[in-house]
C-alpha cells in the first residue's frame, strides 16, 4: 500500500496578513516621505542653478544673488521657502545656505528631519 504526502502548498492567512502589512507600511511611510524627498532634490537643483549662473556671470553683489536666487524659488514654486534662505557676503564671494526641518509621520513616532545645505559662490 502507498501513503501519499500531502504538501502544503503557500502561506497560511497569518503568514500573509503579516507579509501585507509590512507592504501596507513602507507603503504609508514611502507616501509620507516622497514630498519631503522631491523638495529637498528640488532645492538641491536651486542650489545647483545658482552655483551655474555665479560661473556664467560672476555676481557683483548680493543683491543679484538674491535676485537670481528668487527668480530660481519662483520657477519651482518654492517662493514660500524665501525666508529659509540666507545670503551672506563671505570675502570675495557669496555663501548661501539653506536650513529648515520636516516632519515624517511613522505611526509609532514622529521623526523630524534637518536638512542643512550650504553653496559658496565665488
Amino acid at each position: 500500500m502507498k501513503t501519499i504526502r500531502a504538501y502544503q502548498r503557500g502561506g497560511s492567512v497569518f503568514v500573509n496578513t503579516v507579509i501585507l502589512l509590512a507592504l501596507a507600511y513602507g507603503l504609508y511611510v514611502g507616501f509620507h516621505y516622497a514630498p519631503i524627498f522631491i523638495e529637498s532634490r528640488t532645492i538641491d537643483g536651486i542650489l545647483n542653478n545658482l552655483r551655474l549662473a555665479g560661473k556664467t556671470a560672476p555676481f557683483g553683489s548680493r543683491y543679484q544673488v538674491e535676485t537670481q536666487l528668487d527668480r530660481e524659488l519662483n520657477i519651482n514654486g518654492m517662493t514660500h521657502m524665501r525666508d529659509r534662505f540666507q545670503v551672506v557676503l563671505l570675502g570675495d564671494g557669496y555663501e548661501v545656505q539653506v536650513e529648515y526641518e520636516r516632519s515624517l509621520d511613522l505611526l509609532y513616532e514622529q521623526k523630524v528631519l534637518k536638512f542643512n545645505k550650504l553653496l559658496v559662490l565665488q
